[in-house]
Formats: C-alpha cells, structure tokens, sequence
C-alpha cells in the first residue's frame, strides 16, 4: 500500500529551528526575574506555540477573507462567518493534525474521529462567532470590527481545546 503524500520538516530543519528557539527564548529570559512571567515566556517560546501562532495567522488570514469577500459581495454577515468558517476549518486542521501538534493517529478512521472531534470544538467557536456577529447587525455594529474580536477569541479559544482535549498524546 502507498503512503500517502505529506510535507514534512527535515529532522536537520526541525533541529535548526529548536535551537533558534532556543537560543532567543534564552536571551528573553535572561532580562526577566519575575517567575510567573518567566514561565508563560517559555511556553510562549516554544516549537508547538509558534508553529500555532504562524498557521493560526494563515487560518485567520483564510477565515478573514472569505468572510471580507463574500461579505463584501452583499451576503449577510453571519452567513458569510459560515462559509468562511468551513474554509479556515479544514486548513486549520491540517496544518494542526500534521505540524502542530504531531498527530500520531494510524488510520484514516482515527484521523476521521480526530477531525469530528476537531469540527465539534470548531462549531461551539463557530456558535460563539455567530452570536457575536449576529449582535453586531442587529445593534448595527461594525461586521469587520467583530469578525475580528471573534476571530481573537476564536483562536484562543481552539488552541486551550484542542492542546486538552484533540491532540493530545495519551500514553497507553
């Protein structure tokens, strides 16, 4: 059987940009004595956390402009959420299955329940979105100014769900 088509980084290329990693988070911390801070700058300097940032760009990038295009061509706000959402969803979870968080599921069933369970955090964010986007036209609110608030919350949000509860890597 073939296996199936993947973009992968280089063991060296991994390696380069964990030392980088390093080496920069070090130089941050060596300024800061506060220990509370001093731990939320080490996990914010870590190899997952910026590979999330980066690829969560490109999700909101993706979310924010289909949204802008579709809304700009006259649909409603909330409908227009909807089709964008569906977008940023599946490269969201590409790009969160594969680089990421490292997903080590073995079938395609595993990663079909991964991806159900993935979409299941995507529609209560996608709800929150809707309520906040809905809001703002009845209050005739700015759409782009609360697409972008809900897309903050969104990413916030996705990350805290799927880090505890999608990709996490139990130990059997």
């Amino acid at each position: 059987m073939r296996k199936p088509f993947r973009i992968t980084l280089k063991k060296e290329q991994e390696h380069l940009i964990r030392e980088k990693i390093i080496y920069y988070r070090k130089k941050v911390l060596t300024h800061v004595k506060n220990p509370k801070l001093r731990s939320f700058i080490y996990g914010l300097f870590s190899f997952e956390m910026l590979f999330y940032m980066a690829f969560g760009a490109g999700t909101a990038f993706i979310d924010f402009s289909v949204f802008s295009i579709l809304h700009a061509a006259g649909l409603n706000a909330v409908i227009s959420n909807l089709f964008s959402t569906i977008a940023a969803t599946i490269f969201a979870f590409v790009t969160n299955h594969r680089w990421v968080f490292k997903s080590e599921t073995e079938s395609i069933k595993e990663t079909l329940i991964e991806f159900m369970h993935f979409s299941e955090v995507r529609l209560f964010t996608l709800a929150m979105s809707e309520i906040i986007l809905a809001l703002s036209d009845i209050y005739h609110g700015n759409g782009f100014f609360w697409k972008a608030v809900a897309l903050i919350l969104t990413i916030v949000i996705n990350y805290l769900l799927s880090k505890l509860f999608i990709f996490n890597k139990k130990e059997n």
